[in-house]
């Protein structure tokens, strides 16, 4: 039986300095993807209550970029690890609050398929 938040996602981000975007597919506890400034996500999430997932997720960013929450990142880009509870309801939401390294984030999560095995 596939997990419930199995499937693809467009995800529409916001944060004090500016706006992204990403596509991300979760399957099997893997969250991967991308988003339009050349950031790249890989992680793992876990049931860790009924009612929401324990995520960690590490964010690859390219050299000089100019990031949502503010700031830019170093001439060597950036590596950062994030740990994080995601409501499982997630994709029904208007919007899930993420507090990151760097400040806050808005998401709007969208599935566009939801992926059955």
């Amino acid at each position: 039986m596939p997990n419930p938040i199995d499937g693809f996602y467009a995800a529409y981000l916001s944060g004090t300095s500016g706006q992204g975007f990403a596509l991300l597919e979760c399957k099997k506890g893997i969250i991967v993807g991308a988003d339009a400034s050349g950031g790249v996500f890989d992680g793992e999430y876990t049931p860790d209550t009924e009612d929401a997932y324990r995520v960690i997720i590490k964010t690859k960013v390219p050299p000089n970029t100019s990031l949502i929450q503010g700031g830019v990142s170093g001439p060597e880009g950036e590596t950062r690890e994030q740990s994080f509870m995601l409501p499982a309801d997630f994709f029904r939401r208007e919007f899930v609050r993420l507090e990151t390294t760097h400040g806050p984030i808005n998401a709007k999560l969208v599935r566009i398929r939801e992926i059955v095995d």
